[in-house]
């Protein structure tokens, strides 16, 4: 599957295996057909650079909606760079709620 991420100006990939460790591990941010993670990716409130790790980004969005753990946090990760010809490639990592903002990591916007 594919989402739109207008913040890296590409498409983010979310595989099947990605599907399974986030339902096995953090299940409530699936659900309905992935639009919390689809809205995360979308219109972010803050995007973070891992510092431990610079090929990977941390959205994240807070989500009114939601009666406990309003963050929603999906990390993305780019392993093939950017050419000419396409923006590189991005995938999911993983997805999770939190009630807090992650902290770590410079902001990028």
């Amino acid at each position: 599957m594919w989402l739109s991420c207008p913040y890296l100006g590409a498409d983010v990939e979310l595989t099947d295996e990605r599907v399974t460790h986030i339902r096995r591990r953090h299940d409530d941010v699936l659900a309905p057909e992935y639009s919390l993670i689809r809205e995360t990716l979308t219109d972010p409130d803050v995007v973070r650079a891992r510092p431990t790790a610079p090929d990977e980004l941390l959205f994240v969005r807070e989500f009114d909606s939601l009666v406990v753990d309003q963050h929603v946090i999906v990390v993305v990760r780019q392993d093939e760079p950017p050419d000419d010809r396409r923006a590189g490639r991005f995938w999911v990592i993983t997805a999770y709620r939190s009630p807090d903002e992650p902290a770590m990591g410079r902001v990028e916007w």
